[in-house]
Formats: C-alpha cells, structure tokens, sequence
C-alpha cells in the first residue's frame, strides 16, 4: 500500500511540473502576440498617417485652385483676394454667383475645418495650412506646384499659396504668407511672318 501511495504522489508531481511548463508556453505565446500586434499597429499608423497627408495635399490643393481663381476672376483691373474662406463657395462679385470651391474641406491632420490662413500683403487670403502640428512622413518628391515642400518637417508647414512661394521669415523678416503675388506675365503681342 506505501507503495501505491508513492506512485499516486509521484504521478500528481509530474501532472504539477506538466502544468508549470503549459503555464510557461502560454505566457511566451501572449508575449509573441503583443509584440506581433505592436508592430502592426506601429505599421497601421504609418500607413494612415501618409493616407492623411496625401488627403492633405488634395484638399491643399483644391484652397490653391479655388483663391487662384477668386483671384483671377476679379472684376477690374485691381486683383483681390478672398477675405474669408467662404467668399470662395459664393464669390457675389459678379452678377452670377460664381463657386470657387464646392465646399470648405476637413483638415485631415486635425479632423477640423479651421485652416491656418496666410493673408495676403495687400489684404485677403493668399493661401491655407494645416493647424496640426504632427511630423511628416512624406519629406521629397513632391509635385512642382508643392516642390517647396521638400524638406519640410511638420505638415503644418506646407503652405498652400497662390502665387509665387513667400520668402523665409529668417531672411527677409516677415511674416510668412505676406509676399505680394506675382505680376502678370508679359502678353506676346504676335509677329508678322516675313517670307524669303
């Protein structure tokens, strides 16, 4: 009978040194799959940070085109620009209501429709920016229109102006945004053929 009860004992002991080694390999298992679930959550960021940014650039891009052509259709001879952003979806300078812009989009950096605005030397908005103040992931290969980009380390800024870029605020001592737009270009006035 001693005997038996060494057996049944000797049996629980190796059931408890069993158990210890399943307990050990679940916790390595959940370690593997907590560093597993941080890199693809550090993955998903990156992937929705540039889908932002490229949002961004879109949404620039459309501030861009619409104060471009605010500006450009200005009746007379002295251009302006648009004093609020809602001038550029109901622009009443004109007999007809003109739209610039089919609405005032989100900044996808910030999930608002508050821009940085940049005004215009001579009064009016001359372009937007982002509010957000996050690193950007994209730093080259820009389009030319938003080759000023490069190098940039923030998303807030990228300065979606009309006109020619305005000049460092280091260099020149201004603010930022407050460069005058560009002069017309020349109009070509058409030569007459001269045949031999």
């Amino acid at each position: 009978m001693a005997r038996s009860m060494l057996n049944g004992e000797a049996m629980r002991g190796r059931a408890h040194a069993q158990s210890g080694f399943t307990y050990l390999g679940a916790l390595l298992l959940i370690a593997v799959m907590g560093a597993m679930l941080a890199s693809v959550g550090s993955v998903w960021h990156t992937a929705s940070q540039r889908e932002k940014e490229n949002e961004l650039l879109y949404a620039g891009e459309q501030f861009r085109s619409a104060i471009q052509s605010y500006y450009e259709k200005t009746p007379g001879a002295a251009k302006q620009y648009p004093k609020t952003l809602d001038e550029l979806l109901q622009d009443r300078r004109h007999s007809v209501v003109q739209r610039h812009l089919r609405k005032i989009f989100v900044d996808p950096m910030t999930g608002s429709t508050k821009w940085g605005l940049l005004m215009a030397e001579q009064g009016g908005i001359r372009g937007v920016h982002s509010l957000s103040d996050a690193e950007a992931i994209k730093t080259a290969n820009f389009s030319r229109q938003n080759r000023d980009f490069e190098g940039k380390i923030l998303v807030g800024e990228w300065h979606f102006t009309h006109g020619a870029a305005a000049p460092a605020p280091e260099a020149t001592g201004q603010r930022l945004g407050n460069a005058s737009p560009p002069a017309p270009p020349p109009q070509l006035k058409p030569q007459p053929a001269t045949l031999p």
